[in-house]
């Protein structure tokens, strides 16, 4: 499983107009463990489709299969003091 450090969330931005529904969110953050890049390289995912509790950290299913393991102190230091509690809010709609 891949770990993400410095890891946040954002919204696909295509330019164009669309019903809220339809915006996807993918994650950023540094890769370590990740088959194509070095540990620590910056990588930006394909949209998030599952989100999974694990007890010691969330697991994060994406468009294209990969996994991440997302853990509260790997946070980005910014998103968390801008939106408190940034891990604990890391769910899907329906979860």
């Amino acid at each position: 499983m891949i770990r993400l450090k410095n890891w946040s969330i954002y919204m696909d931005d295509y330019g164009d107009w669309r019903a809220p529904e339809l915006f996807t969110y993918h994650l950023q953050g540094n890769a370590y463990g990740h088959p194509r890049f070095e540990d620590g390289d910056p990588v930006n995912t394909s949209r998030i489709v599952e989100v999974n509790d694990r007890g010691d950290y969330k697991e994060v299913t994406t468009r294209s299969g990969s996994v991440y393991a997302l853990y509260k102190e790997d946070v980005d230091p910014e998103c968390e003091r801008e939106y408190p509690n940034y891990y604990e809010r890391l769910k899907l709609e329906g979860e």
